[in-house]
């Protein structure tokens, strides 16, 4: 059983901060602490993924793809 539209699976949750703590150059605003509620919060971490380098632009693929 997948997860339920609209809602994020703990495992892209993960993901998602994980990529924020590791891309801190395109996230220097970024509150430290904002956990990512729904895809829409993936969405606006992978944009500012891709503002990066190569590094984080891939991330911002992958995380992409957990969506």
């Amino acid at each position: 059983m997948g997860t339920p539209p609209g809602t994020l699976s703990p495992e892209v949750v993960e993901k998602a901060v994980q990529a924020v703590k590791d891309s801190h150059s395109c996230f220097w605003w970024w509150n430290p602490d904002f956990v990512p509620r729904n895809p829409e919060d993936v969405r606006e971490i992978v944009f500012h993924l891709r503002r990066g380098d190569q590094k984080a632009w891939r991330r911002a693929q992958e995380l992409q793809s957990c969506l």
